[in-house]
């Protein structure tokens, strides 16, 4: 058995529960690292204010050193500015020890910086890359960005470690003249008759079990998906190296704002002859997203989750995701689905509108949404609710037929501008929050 263990999934409960993963980034740092007051010396101790950064402009909601002026023996902030957002110090003593911003310390040997945040509707998902974009740029008005998915094979595909981004790029310049922002959705899974999206190499390659892909059929319920095999951790590991050639790609790009995994839901795991591999799948899921998230240090991560995922495991995810910056959302939070569970990721992290949630919160809303999950009214009562309080509404552009139209979202985007949308700063992305690397 080839099992690998991320330093950070040691003790942790195996993944007994099938569910929906993924993350995405959210990337392209906005103005510069924040620089913590604190984060190399107090302000007014004989010492520059955070030197490298201000401290936090004096610190509003405090002082700016303890037991003496700002900067006693050098000027506080000496370096640079406190970093796009605001002031680091708010609520509290700048350049103490206590904290800079709300929600992370500063000065404990972390580092900070300001991320991207583009709160308000989205418009995706779809491989053909150019239509996207020319309607998301007709309806620029309406729409904060654009969610196009690509198969992992048309990045990576015959040799193992070329990457080739020329279409991504190729949507990037489409829509950088009109300040559209881009999600990247990264797809290692197939639906129905889609091909196999996992590079060719793993082929024929004994190194990688089952050649990295399966079909999975379910006959219950008529359909037909294909899945990487990630019970193999050397499958897993090219699927890091995936998004880690993205972040090294994409990161000074301030267009590109997220990276995006697929979910993992797989049904047929419970099932012989797959049923073997379960728990190896979900332990090397466990390991590719926090290693995912850990090496993404200048964006957020989109965890794409989903609610049948054992929520202990879930709860961890979340954490980490709060922690390192990134963001939770997912699929198929419609109005006629269960109630979130008060375990999962969006209600400990949502403390309610109009107040700022602990990270990022998205839903997505798919194919089933506009055709019998509800009316377009109760898709986004649920959405902006108490419940959720999105930060990040991405609309799939579906065809006609259903229940609304992709014209009715617009329609309705554009009549109630003024709410629903939670715009207020998450905490984890705040300035002077201070992330573990």
């Amino acid at each position: 058995m080839k099992l690998r263990l991320h330093s950070g999934v040691v003790g942790l409960p195996l993944l007994l529960l099938i569910g929906a993963t993924g993350c995405g980034a959210e990337g392209g740092a906005s103005g510069g690292a924040a620089s913590a007051a604190g984060a190399a010396g107090a302000a007014g101790t004989g010492g520059a204010a955070g030197t490298g950064g201000a401290a936090g402009t004096g610190g509003t909601g405090g002082t700016a050193g303890t037991g003496g002026t700002a900067g006693t023996g050098g000027a506080a902030g000496t370096g640079g500015a406190a970093g796009t957002g605001g002031a680091a110090g708010t609520g509290g003593a700048a350049g103490t020890g206590g904290t800079a911003g709300t929600g992370g310390t500063a000065g404990t040997g972390g580092e900070t910086t300001t991320k991207a945040f583009s709160p308000g509707h989205w418009i995706g998902a779809s491989h053909n890359f150019d239509s996207l974009a020319d309607f998301a740029v007709d309806n620029a008005e309406s729409f904060v960005g654009v969610l196009i998915k690509i198969w992992w094979n048309t990045i990576e595909d015959e040799t193992l470690g070329v990457y080739d981004w020329t279409e991504v790029w190729s949507v990037i310049q489409k829509l950088k003249p009109h300040g559209l922002k881009l999600a990247l959705f990264l797809q290692d899974k197939s639906f129905g008759t889609a091909p196999r999206p996992t590079p060719s190499y793993m082929v024929g390659d004994p190194k990688y079990d089952s050649d990295g892909w399966v079909r999975c059929d379910l006959e219950d319920k008529g359909k037909s998906h294909g899945y990487p095999a990630f019970w193999d951790p050397d499958v897993t590991d090219r699927w890091i190296a995936l998004f880690q050639a993205a972040r090294e790609e994409f990161e000074n790009e301030p267009t590109v704002e997220m990276l995006v995994s697929s979910e993992t839901v797989w049904p047929c795991l419970k099932e012989p002859p797959l049923d073997v591999h379960e728990q190896d799948f979900y332990a090397e899921t466990y390991r590719y997203t926090e290693e995912i998230i850990y090496d993404l240090r200048n964006t957020r991560l989109l965890f794409n989750k989903g609610m049948n995922w054992n929520q202990n495991v879930i709860s961890g995810l979340c954490d980490r995701c709060y922690e390192r910056g990134a963001a939770v959302g997912g699929p198929d939070i419609v109005a006629d689905a269960v109630l979130l569970s008060e375990t999962d990721c969006y209600q400990p992290r949502n403390h309610g509108v109009g107040v700022a949630n602990d990270l990022t919160i998205a839903v997505q809303v798919q194919t089933a949404d506009y055709c019998g999950h509800g009316t377009l009214q109760q898709i986004w009562n649920k959405a902006v609710g108490p419940e959720i309080n999105a930060n990040v509404i991405l609309w799939y552009r579906e065809p006609d037929g259903c229940t609304f139209t992709i014209d009715d979202v617009i329609n309705k985007i554009d009549g109630d501008r003024t709410r629903d949308i939670e715009t207020l700063r998450p905490v984890n992305l705040q300035p002077g929050f201070t992330y573990p690397w």
